[in-house]
């Protein structure tokens, strides 16, 4: 048997705090869960001792002894430096859940009232307790301030030990940011959260841009910059992300690379090497987890054609800086898989809308039937204006705004998609504005429906039920149709006689 640890008398007090803490949180306070707090004091000594280990040092200690030091972190007795919040493992969330039980629960309560899932609770909740042990205080106590402080030094310490990590930590800070708002602990609104974490994003691209040779980066630029004229912003910020990674890596591995015209055959096929097994920043690919897999074939070849598309505007357009030649061919890019589309057969369907026509939200409700009736895209259903439902002749029809493609279209309203599936609401094309979610929530009434407004008026259709001619026809073919047919028309089970 190994002989009993000898601690001075404050120590010994502490271990007994510690002892009475699990006790009044209803946890077992038997040898083995003391032995970790016995250790802390003979190997550290106090918690004052403990900022005098490395970080190498701190994170070598038993996990029995780690679970004591989550302790004082979530009691206030001990100070942690970021680095150690990020790299230590995940125990700090769940020990300050067992000591502040009653924050914890309405915590959770709140964020899954704001929709939230519980996976997404929990990290919320680990983010909130990290900043709370940044500054020595409980989890309730926290302030505003407190979190921008936070966000940035553990962002910066996530980066350095977790590489591939920072966007789950961004997005868990966030999302606790807004449940903290809600449960009146801190009195800031949510935008200057977003402000700051786009501030934030900007910066690390702005330290990534700088660390490019300067004749590479401003070749790259200047060339997003004529793109940022006649491509949407979407695409823009995608072309932009494989350009900087680009120039990183060979800022790294290929020094000797000042500008676009001293890129070799050789520089492209190592950074295909590479961008096959770099780790993934998010939760998507072949991986089980964030951080722990690596590209599927369609990043890799989005990423590729990028950076093809930029070698060849580059040889069209005569630049001064452009490479020798061609130095992606079609062989570089991975053979995609042609798999047939995901459809929902007639059976599946028709216990889609009965499941949502017995949701008790009317928001579920109205979203499920538009989504279904119409075939929308997500973001066409986001962009609807109040007057969306217009009346030409008897019919009524829907109007979809300009969009991705560039063009609008009207869709007609069917009698099942009419009343919107919400009880109480009077039936017809009133029912059918997509753009009262917020009113539904809000208990009021949809608007009323507006006659169409066009810079140029279409003629009178031929029949009350036919669109109109001039300016939009429904359910117009589409390039994405070849992999959504259910954009092309209305499935089977949709097509009802018009009204």
């Amino acid at each position: 048997m190994p002989p009993p640890l000898v601690l001075s008398a404050e120590q010994q007090a502490l271990v007994g705090t510690f002892a009475a803490s699990l006790a009044a949180v209803g946890l077992s306070s038997g040898p083995e869960r003391l032995w970790g707090a016995k250790a802390f004091c003979a190997r550290v000594g106090l918690p004052a001792d403990w900022s005098a280990l490395t970080l190498d040092q701190q994170l070598a200690l038993p996990n029995r002894v780690r679970t004591f030091v989550a302790w004082l972190l979530a009691t206030g007795r001990l100070q942690a430096s970021p680095d150690y919040l990020a790299a230590a493992p995940h125990l700090l969330g769940d020990v300050a859940a067992h000591h502040h039980p009653a924050f914890h629960a309405v915590f959770t309560q709140t964020a899954a009232t704001l929709g939230f899932t519980r996976g997404s609770a929990v990290r919320q909740w680990a983010a909130v307790v990290r900043v709370a042990a940044l500054h020595q205080v409980a989890p309730d106590r926290v302030t505003a301030a407190m979190l921008e402080q936070g966000r940035a030094v553990l962002e910066a310490a996530v980066e350095r030990h977790r590489p591939g990590r920072q966007r789950e930590a961004t997005k868990a800070l966030h999302g606790a940011t807004a449940t903290l708002f809600h449960l009146g602990v801190i009195d800031q609104a949510l935008p200057k959260g977003a402000r700051a974490a786009a501030a934030a994003r900007s910066a690390r691209r702005e330290a990534a841009w700088s660390a490019v040779a300067p004749g590479l980066a401003a070749t790259m630029r200047a060339y997003l910059e004529q793109m940022a004229l006649v491509q949407r912003p979407a695409t823009t910020t995608r072309n932009e992300a494989a350009l900087r990674e680009l120039g990183s890596f060979l800022a790294r591995h290929a020094p000797e690379v000042g500008c676009v015209a001293d890129l070799r055959r050789g520089h492209l096929e190592a950074y295909k090497a590479w961008l096959s097994a770099r780790p993934l920043q998010r939760g998507q690919g072949n991986g089980q987890g964030k951080g722990q897999g690596t590209l599927d074939r369609a990043s890799i070849a989005n990423c590729l054609t990028a950076l093809r598309v930029f070698f060849a505007r580059l040889l069209e357009w005569g630049a001064a800086d452009a490479p020798a030649g061609p130095l992606l061919f079609d062989g570089d890019l991975p053979t995609m898989d042609e798999r047939l589309p995901r459809l929902l057969d007639d059976g599946a369907a028709a216990k889609l809308l009965v499941a949502a026509r017995a949701d008790p939200d009317p928001f579920v409700r109205l979203t499920v039937e538009l989504l279904a009736r119409t075939g929308l895209r997500k973001g066409e259903l986001v962009g609807l204006t109040v007057d969306a439902v217009v009346q030409i002749g008897a019919a009524y029809w829907l109007r979809v705004p300009v969009g991705k493609l560039h063009n609008d279209r009207y869709i007609p309203c069917t009698r099942s998609s009419r009343p919107c599936s919400t009880s109480g609401w009077p039936t017809g094309p009133r029912g059918c504005v997509p753009t009262c979610c917020s009113s539904i929530r809000a208990g009021a009434s949809p608007p009323p429906v507006s006659t169409p407004r066009c810079a140029r008026p279409p003629p009178p259709p031929a029949s009350a039920t036919s669109p109109p001619t001039s300016c939009a026809t429904p359910w117009p073919l589409r390039p994405s149709t070849a992999a959504c047919p259910w954009r092309r028309s209305p499935p089977s089970w949709a097509i009802e006689p018009l009204a």
